[in-house]
C-alpha cells in the first residue's frame, strides 16, 4: 500500500475511536498493522499491533486477540 492509503486507514481507526468505540478496533489495528508490514513499514505495525494488544487487555473484548497475535 502507498502512504496515502495507510494514511487513511490510520485516519479510519481513530475516526472509530474518536466515537469511543473500543469494540472492533483491535480488529482494525490488526488490519492497519499488516498493511504497514506489506508496505514495508514493519517497527510501525509493531506499535500498532502492541496498542491493539494493550486495548484488549484492558478492556477484555478478546474476540479478535487471536488474530493480533
Amino acid at each position: 500500500p502507498e502512504a496515502d492509503t495507510l494514511a487513511r486507514m490510520a485516519e479510519a481507526v481513530a475516526a472509530h475511536r474518536e466515537t469511543g468505540a473500543e469494540i472492533g478496533v483491535a480488529f482494525f489495528q490488526t488490519y492497519l498493522a499488516d498493511a504497514h508490514r506489506r508496505a514495508g513499514r514493519v517497527d510501525e505495525g509493531l506499535t500498532i499491533m502492541d496498542e491493539a494488544l494493550k486495548l484488549i487487555s484492558v478492556n477484555g473484548n478478546r474476540y479478535h486477540e487471536a488474530d493480533a497475535h
